[in-house]
């Protein structure tokens, strides 16, 4: 049994058809064939942010701070992700630490792992994820100030071109508040607990 020509994996297969051996193919094509859309449903999976038009929708208040005063930083440390490289469309994958500064709000710790994948499950630059990141939070939590530190290991860096097998790349920003060198110092403690 074939792979019906109208189906997108068929498109995948003429293509690598053209990097791998024809018997390969083959044996390629009656596995998709076993369970066409498999490898679509896989895909959608990996870029369901696409689905997601505001990302206001994913950022809820927890608690409403008008007329209050908070002095400090809230973080959210070490939160998983996977992306794709928009230059070789391989996968990268690390973690991902926000801080901000509330301003009238503090939102959900769960709400801050919803943006990261919100922001990671598509094609993307490691340098993007982390200023939106920032963005968003001082655009929908309304927040004085905002980090990002986004580590990564590019598997378009570790096993095609330079093969460096173990790298990590880590990107940085800040915005507002967070700018300052007072504050910067403050992020660095919570680092170092």
């Amino acid at each position: 049994m074939s792979i019906d020509e109208n189906h997108p994996e068929f498109n995948l297969l003429r293509w690598l058809s053209s990097m791998i051996p024809s018997q390969e193919i083959v044996g390629l094509e009656k596995s998709l064939s076993s369970k066409p859309g498999r490898i679509t449903d896989a895909y959608r999976e990996l870029f369901k942010s696409y689905e997601i038009e505001n990302p206001q929708k994913l950022i809820t208040v927890t608690e409403d701070l008008k007329g209050e005063f908070y002095h400090g930083l809230v973080s959210g440390l070490e939160i998983p992700f996977l992306s794709f490289c928009e230059h070789h469309f391989l996968p990268f994958f690390g973690t991902v630490d926000l801080v901000y500064e509330p301003g009238e709000y503090i939102i959900g710790i769960g709400k801050l792992s919803r943006l990261v994948d919100y922001r990671t499950k598509r094609f993307n630059i490691q340098e993007r994820i982390a200023e939106e990141l920032c963005s968003d939070l001082m655009k929908f939590a309304l927040a004085k100030g905002a980090f990002a530190r986004v580590k990564a290991q590019h598997l378009c860096l570790c096993h095609r071109g330079p093969k460096k097998y173990s790298s990590f790349n880590t990107v940085c920003y800040w915005s507002g508040s967070l700018l300052e060198a007072s504050k910067k110092q403050e992020i660095d403690l919570i680092f170092r607990q």
